[in-house]
Formats: C-alpha cells, structure tokens, sequence
C-alpha cells in the first residue's frame, strides 16, 4: 500500500513537472534567465549617475557617451523636460527594468513599461516622468555626435520613442554592460568610448531592421520593390496602392497600421537611401542623384537631405567618412 502511494505521487510529479515544462516553454527563455543576471552588476551598484569627460580628442569623434546612470525612483519628483535639458544635443536610450514611468510625446502621453526602451533626442519637446504613487527602475546611457544622431533621427520616424528590443539580447544586453563600465570608471579614452556608442546605435539600428524585414507583409514587400525600381519617376500613393494590389483607401490605411509612418515619407527614405549610395559611389554629380532618385529639384533634393542627414550631399560626399 505504501508502495502503490509512492507509485501514484511519482505519477502526479511527473504530470505537474511536464505541465509545468509546457508553460515555461511558452515564455522566452532569456525573459526567465536573463534580465536577472544581466542586470544584477547594475543593482550591486545601487544608485548611480556619471558623466564621461575627457581631454578634447586630437580628432573629431562622431559618436561618445555623455553620461549614465541607474536608478530605482519610488517617489517624485522625477520629472525631465526635452526643451530644459543641460547637454545642447544628446540622445537617450533608457530601457525600464522594472515600475513603470510615463512619456509625453509630441502631445501623447503613454506608460513606459517594464522591458521597454526609450529613445530619445534632445532638445525636444518630449516630457518623462515618475507618476503620483509609482516607482520606477531604470538604467541610461545619454549618447552623443552626429553618427548616433543621425541613427535616432531614423529610429524615431521609422518606430517611435518607445521600443520593445529582445530582452537579454543587443542592444538591450550591450547597453547594460556598457553603462555598467561607465558607472564603474572602466572607459579609459575618448575614442573607447566613442568606439562603445557607434556599436550600440548600430546595434539599435539592426535590431529594428531585422524586426522590420521579419515582420514584413508581402504588399508591402510588392511596394517597397515597385519604388527601388522606379524611383527616378513621378510615384505617388495611387501607384503604390496598384503595386500592392489593394484600393487606394485601404493601402493608406493599412500601410500606416504596418510601416508606422505614411505611404509617401516611407517613399522618401527609400528615395534618400538610394541617394547615399551614389553619393557614396562618387560616379555621379549632385544634380544626377537627385533625379535619378527622383527629385525633380537639386536645390529641393539638397534641403531634404541636409534635414535628414545633417550635412548636404556635396560635404557627404567630400567628407569621405561614410
């Protein structure tokens, strides 16, 4: 008889075991392991911000890290302002590890949730905060130079301030390690540094381009290659819409809900990232690029991508740094 009741909880282990193997299978593995240990340096070091200065470098760097810090907040005020920061140009990836703040941005105001990541550029109007009653943890790196610059500007427009990288991967994994060394004094030059902030944007920048590519609906995949192939002719939404085989009506709406941004400034970064690569290639003057990619205007096509870039075609071209 004791034997058989050994028997029958044996069994009923085993059934609990299984069933509780099928659910962890359900929830990502570094969601169960990794936030815990890859954070842990970070809490060992309790509350702590540091800013990164060094003697002026004998060349001009594009990218650096201005500060970081870690912080559990469980009270206000902690309240930041876009347009009353310090640094004249900077911009933030702050990923929440636990709590939860709030964001207002450009008049919408959302939570920042646990696993979520900020990204920001200043100065801006942009406005985050601890709410009444909350408490929120949280570990920054404020970056800066035109490279990392140019890298938000497109992360940005293209996913907005608030992103969900894989939690326990890059950029999330490299921004910790990296703050993690910042607070501790483990950054010895300029150029470390800067070397540390130009891998973490790229980081960010391929995370949300392999997101995308995944993520991809065939219409739009039909309509991103009917523009590359016709990018030096008149295109507008009619024109996408028949390439995508939907009403003009319907395109518009759900190519908004996929892509997150209009129909026609998705053409324009298709139209700007075919004209660095021939600004790249050097074969071609200004004036050719701009129609080959369909600008009717080199003056038009100069303003754009000055906005977009930070320097005009022709000191792209001549920098030789891209």
């Amino acid at each position: 008889m004791i034997f058989h009741s050994w028997l029958l909880d044996r069994r009923e282990l085993k059934k609990f075991y299984w069933k509780a193997l099928g659910k962890l299978r359900e929830v990502p593995f570094e969601s169960l392991v990794m936030p815990p240990l890859l954070y842990s340096p970070l809490k060992r070091l309790g509350h702590l911000e540091r800013p990164l200065l060094f003697k002026e470098s004998a060349v001009e760097l594009d990218a650096g890290i201005a500060s970081a810090g870690f912080s559990h907040i469980r009270q206000p005020p902690y309240d930041w302002h876009g347009l009353k920061r310090k640094y004249a140009e900077f911009v933030l990836f702050q990923h929440t590890i636990s709590g939860e703040g709030r964001l207002t941005f450009e008049g919408k105001t959302s939570p920042v949730l646990p696993g979520q990541t900020m990204l920001l550029s200043f100065p801006h109007d942009n406005r985050y905060f601890l709410p009444e009653g909350g408490n929120w943890e949280f570990f920054y790196l404020a970056l800066r130079g035109p490279a990392v610059a140019r890298v938000w500007a497109h992360l940005l427009a293209r996913v907005g301030p608030l992103v969900q990288f894989p939690e326990g991967a890059p950029p999330v994994s490299t921004a910790a390690r990296v703050c993690e060394r910042v607070l501790r004094g483990d950054i010895a030059s300029a150029a470390q540094a800067s070397a540390l902030a130009y891998s973490l944007a790229m980081e960010a920048l391929d995370a949300v381009q392999r997101s995308d590519d995944a993520n991809v609906p065939p219409f739009v995949r039909r309509v991103r290659e009917y523009c590359r192939q016709n990018l030096g002719r008149p295109i507008g939404v009619p024109q996408m819409a028949n390439a995508a085989g939907l009403s003009r009506h319907h395109f518009t709406r759900e190519f908004q809900k996929c892509v997150r941004i209009s129909p026609g400034r998705y053409l324009m970064q298709l139209r700007l990232d075919a004209a660095v690569e021939l600004v790249q290639e050097g074969r071609l003057s200004v004036k050719e690029i701009a129609a080959h990619v369909g600008f009717s205007s080199a003056n038009y096509f100069g303003k754009v991508f000055t906005r977009r870039f930070g320097v005009s075609p022709g000191a792209f071209k001549e920098s030789g740094m891209y």
